[in-house]
């Protein structure tokens, strides 16, 4: 009887931890919209926010093309979901806060690497900060 109460409770856990891992690349759209209004009132009456105003890889999934990329695919599709890119850019912040270098080689990072100098600095990390946190 003991055994049995083991096995159905381990099989339970697993369960459960896989319902878990498959909402990881859904989209909360709530989040999305209030996101959406707070850069709206950012600009306030002087412009008008649209879908152009989210950053290219909110907007449309990026093909993973390096190493670091490809380890942050967690589902393995060959794109990275907004999870998926939220994660990897929140290393990519750690790094660079630890005094680390990253090179922008990847279509996520070159979008922030204003001065196309092929390197993520400490400014263009605060604007990373702002649309993973």
């Amino acid at each position: 009887m003991r055994r049995k109460f083991i096995i159905l409770t381990s099989l339970c856990i697993f369960a459960l931890m896989f319902c878990f891992d498959c909402f990881a690349g859904l989209i909360d759209w709530e989040r999305r919209n209030r996101y959406l209004k707070d850069k709206q009132q950012e600009l306030g009456s002087e412009g008008v926010l649209s879908e152009d105003a989210l950053p290219e890889w909110m907007r449309k999934e990026p093909r993973v093309k390096t190493k670091d990329e490809k380890r942050h695919d967690i589902n393995r599709d060959g794109k990275l979901q907004p999870a998926e890119s939220k994660v990897y850019l929140r290393r990519v912040i750690r790094k660079v806060e630890n005094g680390g270098k990253v090179v922008s080689t990847s279509e996520i990072l070159k979008e922030y690497d204003k001065n196309k100098d092929g390197v993520i600095t400490q400014t263009e990390v605060i604007e990373i900060r702002g649309d993973v946190f």
